[in-house]
């Protein structure tokens, strides 16, 4: 009787685990010319499909995008601006990155920064999500001497 308990158990867990498994990086979008066309990487089938697309934005340095739960894109970034998956600028995703990046390398292809933006669902919500940023700013370590520019800040919006 125990055996067969454990066994039910184990069945219901997998099974549970199995089921919530979601596809939220599912499409990349990367990449991106001077008109904004980019690259979509599709990793909803068996085979990648990779195509190039209109994204109406410059994706030249960061980058993050977002599916729904079945692998639909949701939006993207490049650390600039946040657009949803018809390219249009979202509530709360215009300028996101005020200061240096902003003013010098937003107008000519996203921020600089490898990795510098990224996005999460929030918790306890099925339409929420946090995108978080880091910025370029003048700085100066004295042990070093260093002048220069590098990441100071963290930013974040609710989409």
């Amino acid at each position: 009787m125990n055996k067969s308990i454990y066994i039910l158990f184990t069945a219901l867990v997998l099974s549970s685990s199995l089921a919530g498994q979601e596809k939220r990086g599912y499409q990349w979008i990367m990449g991106g010319n001077s008109v904004g066309s980019g690259v979509r990487m599709n990793f909803n089938s068996t085979q990648v499909s990779i195509f190039y697309e209109q994204t109406g934005i410059k994706m030249e340095g960061s980058n993050t995008s977002m599916c729904d739960e079945e692998g639909n894109l949701l939006f993207y970034s490049n650390g600039c601006v946040i657009v949803n998956a018809m390219g249009e600028v979202m509530q709360n995703g215009d300028s996101i990155n005020p200061g240096i990046i902003q003013n010098f390398y937003c107008p000519f292809g996203g921020s600089p920064i490898g990795q510098g933006v990224v996005a999460i669902p929030a918790p306890e919500s099925e339409s929420l999500y946090y995108v978080f940023n880091l910025d370029f700013d003048f700085s100066y370590l004295e042990d070093t001497s260093f002048l220069g520019v590098a990441p100071q800040r963290l930013y974040y919006q609710v989409i």
